[in-house]
């Protein structure tokens, strides 16, 4: 995603770029993600069960990103999984369990939270 739009400065993406990124680009992300996990993993699963299954408005709400993070297997019923507890094979996932984003310390929560509520609502926009 970095190569798409040639981001050197910050080394993370912010919400602008996500809003602004290539969409022929991110289909092709999402394309590969599906391919590659006979349609277990990709944004367009994700966005599915976020804001289909789910419910998620155009505003974040804590609680559906919880029920969002149970439903892909990033959480417990109680915790967030750090990411070395992730699991990386198709047998041992749950549907949407790929691909995530790293936080890298507990300073970026919301940061995340912020952008992939932002690509998963892109990507319903774009009907990916």
């Amino acid at each position: 995603m970095y190569e798409a739009i040639n981001y050197q400065e910050t080394g993370r993406l912010i919400v602008t770029d996500i809003q602004n990124f290539p969409e022929e680009v991110l289909r092709s992300i999402n394309q590969l993600w599906l391919n590659h996990s006979d349609n277990q993993f990709g944004f367009s699963v994700q966005s599915r069960i976020y804001i289909d299954q789910l419910g998620a408005g155009n505003d974040f709400n804590e609680t559906i990103w919880r029920q969002f993070g149970t439903e892909v297997g990033w959480r417990n019923q109680m915790d967030w999984l750090p990411y070395d507890q992730l699991q990386f094979t198709l047998q041992d996932n749950q549907e949407g369990h790929l691909p995530r984003l790293v936080i890298w310390n507990d300073n970026d929560e919301q940061y995340f939270k912020n952008l992939f509520h932002t690509l998963l609502w892109r990507v319903n926009h774009l009907n990916i």
